[in-house]
């Protein structure tokens, strides 16, 4: 074969890197720092027309050539994301290992669990390191507002599927797209869903046969395990299966701080931290102070430090 394929027909393969070129685009324009066909194509080493035509499922020469470009282009990208000194790196605190798990066991075996946590314990870090690490992950972020076509809706944004039409037309899209492909969905923010979008993430479930990770605060606990007759089936699809993440302590955040400012800086900046006692509990809030704190580093062209730190607990307070 030539790498030729018609209009519209890719592998799951090239889907997966149209995919994610399409979320590069739209956080790039959400930054404020819009990406073009054109400046794409520069760096490929290709015409813009083929890059606006891949990206618009338009007949291109060597589609396979092109998406292996525009894969590495995009791990570039996200190389230079993470060297940024205001992007606060994945940490294996006790918390992130043990969400870690849960990813692992439902992908792996096809299975529906729950992650219950504390607010601000590092779960959208912890979620957008597995993304990184396997961009076949699919993440949908729930809203109180979301009902079972809202719901579809949402998943099919995510699969850059259209929105449009019934909920019956909406699943079968979900069904096409995920059904055999081995990969995972992750609902963020489940305990905010009405119980009808709950079931509708159970028929999802039940119809494609991939890992479902529900992520939420442990109301999202009060709810799967309520005995009452309406969250009965999705009760049974959890149960044993609810992950319940440890309160975040003085080790977890030295870990976090670790990564981020010389060893022997550990131990003080911590004690800076006790003047805020909700930053000792929140990795969340510790990742805000890490943040304005390496922007003051970058400021001053210097390494983070403990004035920096001082500092953005001012600045943050």
């Amino acid at each position: 074969m030539d790498g030729r394929i018609m209009s519209g027909l890719y592998t799951p393969e090239i889907e997966l890197v149209l995919e994610q070129g399409r979320k590069l685009l739209d956080q790039r324009s959400a930054e404020g720092r819009a990406l073009s066909y054109g400046k794409i194509a520069k760096d490929l080493g290709m015409s813009a027309a083929s890059v606006s035509n891949f990206f618009n499922r338009k007949q291109v020469g060597d589609v396979k050539k092109l998406a292996d470009l525009l894969k590495h282009f995009i791990e570039r990208e996200r190389a230079r994301d993470e060297a940024s000194l205001l992007t606060v790196p994945f940490t294996d605190t006790r918390q992130a290992k043990k969400m870690m798990q849960a990813l692992q066991f439902a992908h792996q075996y096809h299975r529906l669990v729950a992650v219950v946590s504390p607010p601000g314990t590092g779960k959208s870090t912890t979620v957008q390191e597995a993304q990184r690490r396997d961009p076949s992950i699919v993440r949908v972020h729930a809203a109180n507002f979301f009902g079972p076509t809202a719901t579809l809706q949402e998943m099919c944004e995510e699969l850059r599927e259209p929105q449009t039409g019934t909920s019956r037309a909406l699943m079968k899209r979900i069904r096409a797209k995920l059904k055999g492909t081995g990969r995972l969905l992750v609902i963020d923010d489940a305990h905010k869903l009405r119980p009808n979008a709950l079931d509708t993430v159970q028929t999802v479930y039940d119809q494609t046969g991939i890992g479902i990770v529900l992520f939420g605060t442990r109301e999202l606990k009060r709810i799967l395990t309520a005995i009452d007759e309406r969250s009965e089936q999705m009760a049974s699809r959890v149960a044993g299966r609810i992950w319940e993440i440890p309160e975040v302590d003085r080790n977890d955040l030295a870990l976090i701080l670790g990564a981020v400012m010389p060893e022997d800086h550990v131990e003080e900046a911590l004690h800076l931290l006790e003047d805020d006692p909700s930053t000792l509990t929140s990795p969340r809030r510790l990742g805000n102070v890490i943040e304005i704190a390496g922007r003051l580093a970058q400021k001053h062209k210097g390494a983070l430090g403990l004035t920096h730190i001082r500092q953005a607990m001012k600045l943050s307070a």
